[in-house]
């Protein structure tokens, strides 16, 4: 998903990028917040690991965003959202076969 320099941004079917929020920087109401949000018990997103097994310390996030105006038109009956869904599936079946 990463843009690669040696080829044309153009080529790319999609463009993403990743970032990590650290539970250290946030304050107890915004990880609650967070935490609610993406359906993680509060108790296991933690500013200091003590139990690898049931917590962490931050949450991996991807992002997107939509450049293309023309992206949002359908194709093949199938939108901006399913392409970019069976896009991540794709990639995500690549890497467990590696």
């Amino acid at each position: 998903m990463s843009i690669d320099s040696t080829q044309p941004v153009q080529t790319r079917q999609f463009i993403g990028s990743y970032t990590a929020i650290r539970r250290a920087s946030l304050g107890d109401a915004a990880a609650a917040d967070l935490s609610a949000a993406i359906g993680v018990l509060p108790e296991t997103f933690v500013p200091v690991v003590t139990d690898p097994d049931r917590q962490t310390d931050h949450v991996f996030l991807i992002r997107h965003t939509l450049m293309n105006p023309w992206l949002r038109v359908e194709q093949d009956g199938r939108n901006f959202i399913d392409r970019y869904c069976e896009f991540l599936e794709a990639i995500i079946r690549e890497e467990i076969v590696r």
